[in-house]
């Protein structure tokens, strides 16, 4: 066994080696290019902070870690062959073989994440003339979001993190849920901003007067420090090259570090730290975003405009808006065709582009209010991965949803685009998927009553049946077994429903009343959405907005479009 811990340590005394070598390659001539500001190391403008950053640190602890890790394995490897004496050596070899190779195989993989980043945020494929529905739905309120809420993240799963500055925590509805499903908190003062990787690490703003970003890992209860600031992060990114940014409005600066370093060394990546108007200083930006070219977009708040500033460049370039006259710009974000979409705070509204132009999408009133079609200083926008629209309304103390119109598309989309706006599950399964052969027994007898038909479940998991014992339909989120809501106004055996992507109930209540009624969300009456001659076993609604009733007494199927009213 001894034999065993000098093969080791030849090993290790060569990776002691290497471990210098990384230091005097990478972080001594940083002495010579760095400066402290507020107690912070920041590198200097310059051509070799752009190798540092975009070149030799990213080798270093990615491609030169994993041949170094190669080259050690196989030196240990060599050494034991080579001791001809150990009459074990057999053993021994197969014991290394069986302690390295799968340490190697996983501590490689740990070891290249740079370039390899995944896109963890919602980039839809829209249709050309995409339209939102101008009725907003309130998706969290101060309950939940707290007072004056900035900032928020939505994942592709459909999770939403909302930056409760007022209770020092982030709020969380993982996987599209609509029910709280927890928080991270602890140690946070006055958080601005959040941003989730694509292997569900939380960044958190932890500026005001920590001076930190704060990181807590996959299913961890506590965080480490990621990165110490100067000042509160307005808005945090995460690029694919693995690269941190904040952005220190106060300080008229977004700033950058490696996640695959452990040294709080951060480059200045756009504006001077004085408040300016010229094209290399900012005035209190606010959001940002990286595309996959490494192109960085300002919402620079102030200046009311966007920047653009190319990939290690600091000259930025202002976007054109067209006949667009922004005011307080908070969020920036873009969808799959690169298309850019803008919070315009000042003036109270959302703004699109595309192939058109930019032009206003929601609450394009230009007034503030609380209605569901204003808003009132909104700042971060964020997409599902539907193509629906979420923003912070922050004076409202809300997170408001604005939903996709599928119909808006007109026909024109392709199949790309159908498949973000459907509002009805449609999974992908294998050649060989199966199903448990025992059921699991969700509402019985004492919730449902008797003889019920209808089921409709809708991308959020929200369950709704139609009970014709009962005359009433009944509503539940997926993870409760109680009752959220009962529609009964009129009904009369009701067999089937159906509901819109803007959340409007459609129940059949043709057997005794001859129509099918809508309940539009979270409204207690009913209006005749469609009149029929018979029941209506089946309802369904297509991406152009017609209403099908399939009247199994009269052997038929009949349509109507929901786009007038005829």
């Amino acid at each position: 066994m001894g034999l065993l811990c000098r093969c080791c340590t030849i090993t290790l005394n060569r990776w002691s080696s290497i471990r210098a070598a990384r230091w005097i390659i990478v972080y001594l001539p940083v002495i010579f290019v760095s400066g402290i500001i507020d107690g912070v190391c920041v590198l200097q403008n310059g051509t070799f902070t752009l190798f540092n950053t975009y070149f030799l640190t990213p080798f270093v602890y990615s491609v030169g870690t994993l041949i170094i890790m190669i080259v050690c394995t196989l030196d240990t490897l060599r050494n034991l062959r080579s001791i001809r004496s150990f009459s074990q050596q057999g053993y021994l070899t197969r014991e290394v073989h069986r302690m390295l190779i799968p340490q190697l195989i996983v501590l490689g993989a740990s070891e290249i994440p740079f370039g390899f980043q995944g896109i963890s945020y919602n980039q839809p494929k829209l249709c050309a003339n995409a339209t939102w529905n101008q009725t907003a739905i309130t998706f969290a309120n101060s309950t939940t979001a707290g007072t004056l809420p900035v900032g928020m993240f939505i994942n592709t799963n459909n999770s939403v993190y909302v930056a409760d500055q007022a209770n020092g925590r982030i709020q969380v509805w993982l996987n599209g849920s609509t029910t709280l499903t927890g928080n991270y908190s602890g140690g946070l003062s006055v958080p601005y901003s959040v941003f989730v990787t694509d292997n569900s690490d939380v960044y958190v703003d932890n500026g005001r007067t920590n001076y930190r970003v704060d990181k807590w890992g996959w299913n961890s209860t506590s965080s480490v420090p990621a990165m110490y600031t100067c000042g509160q992060c307005y808005s945090l990114f995460v690029d694919i090259n693995n690269m941190l940014y904040c952005v220190m409005g106060a300080n008229h600066q977004v700033v950058s570090k490696s996640l695959d370093t452990h040294v709080n060394v951060w480059s200045i990546v756009a504006g001077t730290g004085s408040a300016g108007s010229t094209s290399v200083t900012l005035n209190t930006p606010w959001g940002i975003f990286v595309d996959n070219n490494l192109n960085l977009y300002v919402a620079d708040t102030n200046n009311n405009r966007i920047q653009k500033f190319a990939s290690g460049q600091l000259n930025g370039t202002t976007i054109a808006t067209g006949t667009i006259v922004l005011f307080g710009p908070t969020s920036v974000i873009f969808d799959a065709d690169g298309y850019m979409f803008i919070t315009d705070c000042f003036n109270q509204r959302l703004i699109g582009s595309g192939a058109n132009g930019f032009r206003c999408i929601a609450a394009c009133s230009g007034s503030a209010g609380s209605s569901s079609s204003q808003l009132f200083y909104p700042h971060t926008i964020s997409f599902d991965s539907y193509g629906n629209i979420f923003v912070v309304d922050q004076e409202n103390n809300r997170v408001q949803k604005f939903l996709l119109l599928p119909n808006s598309c007109n026909g024109t989309t392709t199949a790309t685009t159908i498949s973000t706006v459907l509002w009805y599950n449609v999974p992908e399964f294998t050649a060989y998927t199966s199903w448990s052969a025992n059921g699991i027994t969700f509402a019985n007898t004492t919730t449902l009553g008797t003889l019920p038909y209808g089921i409709f479940i809708d991308t959020n998991n929200t369950i709704y049946v139609s009970e014709r014992g009962a005359n009433r339909v009944q509503v539940w989120h997926d993870s409760s077994s109680v009752p959220i809501r009962n529609l009964t106004s009129g009904l009369s055996n009701p067999y089937s429903l159906f509901v819109a992507i803007d959340g409007d109930i459609y129940v059949d209540n043709g057997g005794s009343n001859t129509r099918v009624d809508k309940w539009t969300l979270n409204s207690s009456a009913s209006i005749s959405a469609m009149y029929v001659k018979n029941s209506c076993w089946g309802l369904f609604i297509d991406i152009n907005n017609n209403l099908y009733c399939s009247m199994n007494a009269l052997n038929q199927v009949i349509m109507k479009s929901l786009n007038n009213n005829s």
